[in-house]
């Protein structure tokens, strides 16, 4: 089980409450099937019908590896469209596989992060998150 396989849209406001005050947990009970109304899916198990993709546009191929899913999950959930996740299936998806866990992934993510966010809520975000995101990457480089 990932962390990080679905969750609510992602806002400034709940981005500082998910990571500074107080996260909620990413998983719901395995004990029973489920069906759970979400605002996106982790694109590495993500599943849509070919209109339904093509009609919302696809990935937005202005983001680099991260961020694509929770873009597509938010224009998916603001043209009236319900995502779902679910137990009743099983993917094996290696997270991280594609770049591993280093500096230079995290500083992928984080600049995909700036431009979800400036996408969506406006330019004014980047300048708020890039010095909370060097931060961060303080903390990771040193293993904090």
């Amino acid at each position: 089980i990932q962390p990080h396989q679905y969750g609510d849209i992602l806002t400034p406001k709940n981005l500082i409450s998910q990571n500074f005050a107080f996260p909620k947990s990413a998983f719901p009970s395995t004990n029973y099937t489920i069906w759970k109304p979400v605002d996106w899916n982790s694109g590495g198990a993500f599943i849509c019908d070919k209109h339904t993709f093509e009609t919302i546009g696809g990935f937005d191929e202005d983001f680099f590896l991260y961020m694509e899913d929770i873009d597509l999950g938010k224009r998916l959930t603001e043209a009236d469209y319900q995502n779902y996740w679910t137990n009743l299936m099983h993917v094996f998806h290696h997270e991280g596989g594609t770049q591993g866990p280093s500096l230079s992934t995290k500083r992928h993510y984080y600049a995909s992060q700036r431009a979800y966010f400036a996408k969506h809520f406006g330019s004014w975000t980047r300048l708020i998150l890039r010095p909370l995101h060097e931060l961060m990457l303080l903390t990771h480089r040193f293993g904090n």
